[in-house]
């Protein structure tokens, strides 16, 4: 199933939420049955409501809504968590001196 640009809204909900009414839908996500009815272009926030509510990844249902690209939608950020008793004592000096701008260090 291939979702990507913004007229495809009423079709994404009319797929996924498979011949139900927009009260059916309404009961499902949260979002009023008014909103429902009138959503040529919907909040973010309901796109992403209405994914969660019938288990639907949330870029698919941003896509669908024109918020994002499939494009946008394949990049993703990593990042990773370091604790900080992890990191050497030389490790946390040079982050706290590029903090706070010292010895030559860029500021972030």
């Amino acid at each position: 199933m291939q979702f990507h640009d913004p007229l495809d809204w009423n079709q994404y909900i009319r797929t996924i939420a498979a011949g139900e009414t927009n009260v059916e839908i309404s009961n499902r996500t949260g979002i009023g049955p008014s909103t429902i009815s009138r959503w040529g272009r919907p909040k973010a926030t309901d796109v992403i409501s209405f994914a969660r509510a019938y288990e639907r990844p949330v870029t698919e249902a941003l896509i669908a809504a024109g918020f994002i690209t499939p494009t946008e939608a394949s990049a993703f950020v990593s990042y990773s968590v370091v604790k900080v008793e992890e990191i050497s004592n030389e490790q946390l000096a040079a982050l706290v001196a590029t903090r706070l701008g010292v010895n030559g260090h860029q500021r972030s």
